[in-house]
This record gives C-alpha cells, structure tokens and sequence, in this order.
C-alpha cells in the first residue's frame, strides 16, 4: 500500500511539473486553456497556425514584387532610346566596305583628265566609269560624221552625208575593202595558200539578175532597166544559169570566223571563184590578192535569227554584157557597195565536218560603175580588126556622165567592114551611137557631184554548203 501510495504521490509531483512548463512556455493567456487541448507531447501542431505569424504564402506588402519589375527600371529587351542602334552604323561613321571618294568619278585613284573635259580622240570627252576613272569616249570621225563634220557640233541635215569632212547631198561612195596593200595588212595576205585554215563555205548553186519590175528590188535594180533598152537581160540570166550548172561558174563564200548559225558576231564572209567542184572545192588563184587573201569579201557579215547580213563588200561577177548575144564574151565586172542578205538553212548545214553552209532567198545588191562598163565595150572593140583596133571606141568624162560619145567615124564604113568581123563586133559598131544612153541611165551618184556615175544591180541567188579543199594549181 506504502508503495502504491509512493507512485500515486509521484505521478501527480509529475503532472505537475510538465503542466507548470508549459503554462510557463505559453503565457498567461494559456492558463485556462482546456488541459484536454493541449497537444501531446513530441507533436507539432499541425492544425492552424498562429495568427501572429507571418504568412508566408502572402508576402509583406513592403516586399518588392519579385514577379514583375519595377516599373522604374528600364526594359532590357528594347534599348534605350538615347543609345545607337547596333545594327546600323552611325551615319557619321564612313561605310568601312567603300573607300572615301578622292576624285570626281568617286574613286581613289589620280584621274588623266577631268570629266567633261576633251580627250586625245576628236570630239571626245573624259567620262567617267564604274571603276571611278576615266576613260575617253565619243570621240568620231570628222571626215563622214554628220553630227560632227569637219569639226566637233557640225551637223549635217537630213538630206545631206558627210563626206571628205564637208556636208553634201546624199549619194554613196564607194566602200574600199581590206587588201594586201594596207598597212598592216591582212593576217593571211602574209600566209601560204597552203597553210590557210579554210572556213566552212558555200558554193552559189543559182544566181539571176532581179527583173526590173521586181517590187522588192525595184530602187535597186538600175541595171535591168538598161538591159532591157538593149535586149540583154535575157542572155545574161541564161549565160549565168548555163554556166554556174555547167561548173563553168563557181562562185564561193567563205564564212570566216562565223561561230553559229543561228546567230553569230561579226566575221569575214570571202568571196573566191573556184575551180574543178564536186564534193569539195578549189579555189581558183586568180581570185585571190596574196597568200589566202581573197580579192572580194565583206568585212563584217553577221547571222541573226538565221538571218545572214552583209554590206560595204566587193565581188567580182562574171557578166555577159553588150556582147550582141555571144555567150564566149563574158567579162569579169566588179559589184561595189555589194550587200547580201539571206536565210541559212540550219538543218542542211554544218560548221564542222563536210557540211558547208546552205543558203536560201539570197538577195545580193550592189553597183556597177559606168567607167568600169565603158571600159569593158572599149577592151572588146579593140580587139576589133574590122573597126581598126580602137583603143576608146567610147569616151567618157566621169565629172560629166552625160557625156558619153562614140569615137567611130560612120564615114569610114565599119559597118560594112564589120558584116564578117564577128558578132561581137559587128554589135559593137551597130551600137556605137546608142552607147550614149548610158550617161542618162546612171542612177547611183558615187562621188559627190550630184550627177549619177554608176548603176545599181541587184541579184537573187541560193547556195548549197560545200568544203574547200585549197587553192587549185591549175590556172
């Protein structure tokens, strides 16, 4: 009983102490709390919690709001507007990728002369170029300019050319082509003919002179009005078709330089006669100035849209002219001016290999100088014995066409004499009188006078390719 009695004492000494310790650790306002209430021991209390602690899922309204910034504190995504922008130079600073402008065409080196200024050529001007120098340009020729003829600003009206530096009316001199006796001359007036690299060609299968009433070549066409006063247009047209078929006649372009046949840059189309053709053919030497050199060609012929142009050329034509019918009396006559247009048939031709050039609708206009056709009657009549040989059955004074004259004395009876001297003769002294006519037919003016001293021609002409093989050895 003692003991039990000892246990009870002790176990209410220790309520004691554990209460007395907690009143103590809460405060007074703890003292009448519900012993019942309060927690066990070693347990936190996980029920409310004070009213007087902080809440630490509100923050203190003195707090800074770390979740939005301070409206105070500039935006760092855009930049202030009182820095420069970064992603365009300063408009003060120079562009590092072009040098400062040093001269007057904004580039950096000295200039050899000022922009606007003359230059060596005659009329021209330093300009400027997109490397910032100069370079002299405008610059012409004084002599045929007709917007600077005989000195810078000249200028020609509408109706007149430029010629030997002087305003004229319009006519048309004659066009000198490159020959071996120019300096430099030609690359192959300086080669062996066989060594020359010879260029696809074409080899003239028809040639006819246009009719005169033949629209399209009408004005260009002086020629056939002649002939026909004199009944030859229709010898020639057969003398040249019997001929260019029999191979009597081989007329030769040679396209030197040509790149394409659709269209090609500028390049020499030569002009050779030639000799024995069958798949291939020579040339005949005596069509040709030096060398490999032709002695007709046109010095810058192009291909545009298979369209084939020539002009200021020269080609020598073999023509029965005023021969009284006689076919064996062909003369070779020079075409100056000589311009050609054509189509070239790509399909049948080939650049390389033995395929040649063919050409189709090939229209070739030129002239014929009266001089060079008077000449020709007279070369025929001298060798006349009927009519004694006359060196100038024809005269002629080129400053004055119209001034035609027959030599021949009708008195002397040639025509008699002539009945059985041949007919190229006897047509030449039945004619004499008529041959006149030729001062009032010209209709091209060459030489500036206002006075017609040659004949326009004008041809219509196709051609097959062909390969040149060299230059014949036979003459």
């Amino acid at each position: 009983m003692k003991f039990e009695s000892a246990r009870s004492v002790f176990r209410i000494i220790t309520v004691l102490i554990v209460t007395g310790g907690l009143i103590f650790a809460m405060g007074c306002d703890g003292l009448f709390a519900d012993l019942d209430d309060v927690p066990e021991i070693g347990e936190p209390d996980a029920g409310e919690p004070d009213a007087e602690s902080l809440d630490a899922a509100d923050p203190d309204v003195d707090e800074p709001d770390t979740g939005e910034p301070d409206v105070d504190e500039p935006d760092t995504g855009e930049p202030d507007a009182d820095e420069p922008d970064t992603g365009e130079p300063d408009a003060a600073d120079p562009d590092a990728t072009e040098p400062d402008a040093t001269n007057a065409c904004g580039g950096t080196m000295d200039l050899e002369g000022e922009p606007g200024e003359p230059c060596g050529d005659p009329c021209g001007e330093w300009t400027c170029n997109s490397d910032g120098d100069v370079e002299c340009l405008g610059g012409t020729d004084l002599m045929s300019d007709p917007e600077n003829c005989g000195q810078c600003g000249t200028t020609c009206s509408e109706s007149e050319i430029c010629y030997e530096a002087l305003c004229q009316d319009e006519f048309h001199p004659i066009t000198a082509i490159p020959t071996c006796d120019d300096s430099p001359p030609p690359l192959r007036c300086g080669q062996n003919a066989e060594d020359v690299s010879w260029a696809p060609a074409s080899r003239i299968t028809e040639l006819v002179l246009a009719d005169s009433e033949d629209e399209d070549l009408e004005a260009h066409n002086g020629l056939a009005t002649v002939l026909e006063s004199f009944e030859d247009s229709e010898l020639l047209n057969d003398t040249l078709s019997d001929q260019i078929v029999g191979g009597q006649l081989i007329y030769v372009l040679e396209h030197d330089g040509i790149t394409d046949l659709e269209n090609s840059d500028s390049y020499t189309m030569n002009f050779f006669e030639g000799l024995n053709a069958t798949e291939d053919v020579e040339i005949d030497p005596d069509s040709i100035d030096e060398g490999g050199h032709p002695l007709g060609l046109f010095p810058e012929a192009v291909v545009e849209d298979g369209v084939l142009s020539a002009d200021s050329g020269q080609v020598h034509l073999d023509l029965a002219l005023f021969t009284g019918g006689s076919a064996d009396e062909v003369r070779t006559l020079p075409i100056y001016n000589a311009e050609i247009e054509a189509d070239i048939d790509e399909e049948a031709s080939e650049l390389s290999g033995d395929g040649g050039v063919k050409i189709t609708n090939g229209v070739l206009i030129g002239v014929i100088t009266l001089a060079d056709i008077i000449d020709d009657i007279n070369s025929q009549a001298a060798n006349c014995d009927c009519m004694e040989n006359p060196q100038s059955m024809l005269t002629y004074d080129e400053t004055d066409p119209t001034g035609v004259s027959c030599t021949l004395d009708p008195d002397l009876g040639y025509d008699e004499a002539c009945e059985g001297g041949g007919q190229i003769c006897e047509y030449l002294e039945d004619n004499c009188a008529s041959f006149p006519i030729f001062g009032t037919l010209g209709d091209i003016d060459t030489i500036g006078d206002e006075k017609p001293d040659a004949i326009s021609v004008a041809f219509r002409f196709s051609a097959s390719g062909i390969v040149i093989s060299g230059v014949s050895e036979d003459n």
